[in-house]
């Protein structure tokens, strides 16, 4: 590069330098491909995404600095071509994003759509496959190289053009402005895609992503066509040339885009920020119901166990134990649930696969002292916890059975799943007399429960579309989904298609921000 455009391209230097991330955030996307906080963004979409923005961001300015020897055509698919597959591949990851949360929409509140919602998923099928969703980012992307392509072709001499000359020429108007005209009309597309995410199923802020990477991406390159039409046309303004602003500000706009759809989810990935800790616990607890192999816990129906999920983070434990103590709801509530935790205690020190962090004891003996305190605390003469029910209901059996597990092996503790058939008694004591009112109380518990179903309806949802079914067979599967969901919509409490809509809920139905700790 010659030493005297050193003071014209040292602003577009520093920040290549600044670039040179990009690959390795596009590196650890990829490789966290299957985190719950990743999946569900269509990685398999972004990815590619990914390394075009970083094609243009690490390519164009080197293209700048040596124009005189660079053609004029590698100039033009890298700032011209790149960035356009690059809207085209967000426009259908967008597109993807809104058709699977649409269908998860329909299993978690189904009363909330209209009765034609069937068949205009259906004429979308199609984008549920992974293959047809990268050939329509090939059609799209080739539909907006096309106007770049058609003045291109006209000119007749770009292929003998160096980038100086293409620079100085007419042509590179024409594709500036149509360039933007297509910038436009994709975050017009983009603001009403973002529309169709309703926040009820918007657990990972989707519709948040789309607006401020396309609204701050928007916002460069209006800027930098402000200084394009002042440069290029009235020739009053030549801080754009000579510094290479405007090439700066378009290359922060695709900084925009990656920063929200790549950066961010990375970031989080890596360091487990409180705010989406919560999202992590429940997702990982949604995929690891499906994969429990006690029998007793495999078969608990499916409100007790959120109700055993909800009760295991901290907060949510210390708010359901104030409200048993403050409304005395039903028959000894409180001691039911401290009885709960009893076993929540000795299941941690046994170290199941479905434990929760509520006790500070581990190893053999620590669940030995814990099982000694169920059996005493619940079941022995004068038990403090649990209800007169219960206990006449377990009472004997467990003291039996505990007596001869103490003959059998007394030096060790007894199996996880030795309490399981009284645990599974206090969740269901606790919400046929409990929760009802609680629900109806407690917005905690609403917001838990419909974050927890999106998460599951997301889960069938990737499902659906990983599976080569026919979609009469996808089809099939939702409208089933939602004859089971249907009949449990309104366990214990609100009906979840009374849950609020997408023009009634703010911010504060977001999950709280410190629910990362276990009781």
């Amino acid at each position: 590069m010659p030493v005297s455009l050193w003071p014209e391209a040292a602003p577009l230097a520093l920040v290549w330098c600044c670039y040179l991330y990009m690959p390795i955030v596009v590196y650890l996307y990829s490789k966290h491909a299957g985190h719950p906080l990743i999946k569900y963004r269509q990685p398999h979409l972004i990815t590619p995404l990914g390394c075009l923005l970083t094609v243009y961001c690490l390519g164009g300015p080197i293209l700048l600095v040596w124009n005189d020897s660079s053609p004029a055509l590698v100039y033009v698919f890298v700032c011209n071509f790149v960035p356009s597959l690059a809207m085209a591949t967000l426009l259908m990851s967008a597109m993807v994003v809104v058709l699977h949360h649409k269908i998860t929409e329909l299993l978690v509140a189904p009363t909330q759509f209209p009765r034609d919602l069937i068949p205009t998923l259906t004429r979308y099928r199609w984008l549920l496959d992974a293959t047809n969703q990268r050939t329509s980012i090939a059609a799209l992307g080739c539909l907006l190289i096309l106007p770049h392509a058609i003045p291109m072709a006209a000119s007749g001499n770009i292929a003998r053009m160096t980038t100086s000359t293409f620079y100085a020429s007419r042509l590179f108007n024409v594709l500036l402005f149509v360039f933007f005209i297509e910038l436009l009309v994709a975050a017009t597309i983009a603001f009403r895609l973002s529309k169709q995410l309703a926040p009820i199923v918007d657990t990972f802020h989707q519709r948040q992503t789309y607006r401020w990477s396309f609204g701050c991406a928007g916002l460069f390159v209006a800027f930098s066509f402000l200084l394009a039409i002042g440069e290029r046309f009235l020739h009053i303004d030549r801080l754009g040339a000579d510094y290479y602003c405007r090439n700066v500000l378009n290359t922060l706009a695709a900084q925009s885009v990656m920063f929200f759809n790549l950066v961010l989810p990375v970031y989080h990935v890596c360091t487990y920020s409180i705010p989406l800790t919560s999202f992590i616990t429940t997702l990982l607890l949604v995929q690891t119901t499906t994969r429990v192999t006690m029998v007793a816990t495999s078969e608990m129906p499916s409100h007790l166990m959120e109700l055993n999920d909800y009760l295991r983070e901290r907060d949510h434990y210390a708010a359901f134990l104030a409200f048993c103590l403050i409304s005395r709801s039903g028959d000894c509530a409180t001691e039911v649930l401290l009885a709960w935790r009893c076993i929540e205690t000795f299941k941690t020190c046994r170290g199941t696969a479905s434990t929760a962090a509520h006790g500070s004891t581990s190893g053999p003996n620590g669940a030995l002292v814990a099982a000694e305190q169920v059996v005493v605390m619940c079941f022995g003469p004068g038990a403090p916890l649990a209800s007169s029910a219960l206990r006449a209901q377990f009472g004997s059996i467990y003291m039996d059975r505990w007596a001869m597990w103490k003959t059998i092996d007394p030096a060790n503790a007894p199996p996880a799943d030795f309490f399981d058939e009284f645990h599974q008694a206090l969740l269901g004591d606790l919400a046929t007399n409990v929760l009802p009112q609680f629900q109806a109380q407690s917005q905690s518990w609403s917001i838990y429960i419909t974050y927890i179903r999106s998460l599951r309806g997301l889960e069938k949802v990737q499902q659906m579309g990983s599976i080569p079914l026919a979609w009469s067979q996808h089809l099939h599967v939702v409208q089933g989904h939602i004859h089971v969901e249907g009949s449990n919509a309104s366990i214990q409490g609100i009906p979840l298609g009374s849950q609020p809509n997408d023009a009634t809920i703010d911010e504060g139905l977001r999950p709280p921000t410190d629910t990362s700790k276990q009781v």
